[in-house]
C-alpha cells in the first residue's frame, strides 16, 4: 500500500501489474516474485502487510529501502516474498 508518492509494481518478465498512488496498493499471492520502482519525484513510502500460515513464528520487521537509481531516473529492487529479502535488480 502506498502511503506517500507513486509506485509501479512489476512481476516476472517485467510485466507491469499497475501504478499506484496514496491509499492504493496491490495484493499478491504468497511467494510471488515482484519488483517495484518509484513513479514520481516525491519520496516513496510503502506499507507491506504479509500473511503467515498458522504455527509459524511471526516476526515484524521494518525495512528502509534506498534502491539504486535506474538509467531512466526510476528506482527498482526485487523483493523475494519467500525469504523477505530485498535484492538489487
Amino acid at each position: 500500500m502506498v502511503l506517500k508518492g507513486k509506485v509501479r509494481f512489476y512481476g516476472w518478465g517485467d510485466k507491469l501489474f499497475g501504478e499506484y498512488g496514496p491509499n492504493e496498493g496491490i495484493s499478491l499471492p504468497r511467494n510471488a516474485r515482484y519488483w517495484f520502482e518509484s513513479a514520481s519525484e516525491e519520496e516513496l513510502h510503502l506499507l507491506q502487510i504479509a500473511g503467515y500460515p498458522d504455527g509459524t513464528n511471526h516476526k515484524v520487521t521494518r525495512v528502509d529501502v534506498e534502491a539504486p537509481k535506474q538509467a531512466d531516473g526510476g528506482r527498482s529492487i526485487w523483493y523475494d516474498a519467500r525469504t523477505g529479502e530485498l535484492m538489487k535488480r
